[in-house]
């Protein structure tokens, strides 16, 4: 069975993640967001630190599409925030940029946005379906 996990790691920017989002080539495993506007916030804000953001973990599908397997909550804060859902609030450091929504921020934050990097781990569709749950299991713990 180990020798035949495939398991691919890419870098890749959240611009390109809202676009894979939008083609329906990254698809929601649990579609069912539990993050306050607070969280969302808080991530938003960590985001425009530059601090770096857990790795994304996807399971590639037989269609050639993949389902977020962890970061859901990270993808959704993301794309609320871009597509003007919610307004910043709570900030400890960016307390300039309370209240405002993404297209209210200077383009300089909203690049800084765009230009995230995750690293973007995929479990490859080749992979035995007993060590895809187990690695799962492993990655949501």
């Amino acid at each position: 069975m180990l020798s035949n996990i495939q398991l691919n790691s890419q870098r890749t920017s959240v611009t390109n993640l809202l676009e894979m989002l939008e083609l329906e080539k990254l698809k929601y495993e649990n579609a069912n967001p539990k993050w306050t506007i607070k969280q969302q916030s808080d991530f938003m804000e960590s985001v425009l630190l530059n601090m770096p953001a857990c790795p994304i973990w996807v399971e590639q599908q037989t269609d050639n599409t993949s389902t977020i397997i962890d970061g859901f909550e990270r993808i959704t804060a993301i794309k609320n925030f871009v597509e003007g859902k919610f307004e910043l609030q709570g900030l400890e450091f960016y307390k300039d940029l309370e209240g405002l929504k993404y297209d209210e921020l200077k383009r300089e934050k909203q690049r800084a946005i765009g230009n995230l990097y995750f690293d973007l781990n995929t479990i490859q569709k080749g992979t035995p379906a007993e060590a895809k749950e187990i690695l799962k299991n492993r990655i949501k713990r």
